[in-house]
């Protein structure tokens, strides 16, 4: 109700601030990191049809070959305080631009592309 209150008394504009376009080979990684604006955005263009991961399971903790994680808080009990992602091509993520977020290293021919954008939400009365 409250954010339905919000949405009713205000109008949004979304202005894209920053877009790029990233290229990666084989062992080439994203420090952790965050964003400006409000809302990040990556869509994977190109996807390696193999990532290495069996090259990269050299033991029982997950393979993170070619994932992207998000983290945000501190592990807890019932709360884990990072999510890993498999990409797919054709996906995108949207998120808070303050969340932080690493991109792991794959391991094996091709080229993993994306978009990356920042996107800033601007509120102003309803006229």
């Amino acid at each position: 109700e409250k954010f339905k209150t919000i949405l009713d008394d205000s109008e949004m504009d979304f202005k894209i601030s920053h877009m790029w376009i990233i290229s990666q080979r084989e062992s080439e990684w994203g420090f952790l990191h965050s964003h400006t604006g409000s809302i990040s955005g990556i869509l994977y263009l190109e996807i390696p049809n193999d990532m290495g991961g069996a090259l990269a399971q050299d033991d029982k903790r997950r393979n993170l070959a070619g994932c992207i994680s998000f983290a945000e808080g501190v592990p807890g009990m019932y709360r884990n305080a990072v999510k890993h992602v498999q990409p797919m091509k054709g996906d995108l993520y949207l998120f808070p631009a303050e969340l932080m977020h690493t991109i792991y290293p794959f391991f094996g021919d091709g080229e993993r592309r994306s978009l990356s954008f920042n996107i800033n939400v601007i509120k102003s009365p309803k006229k």
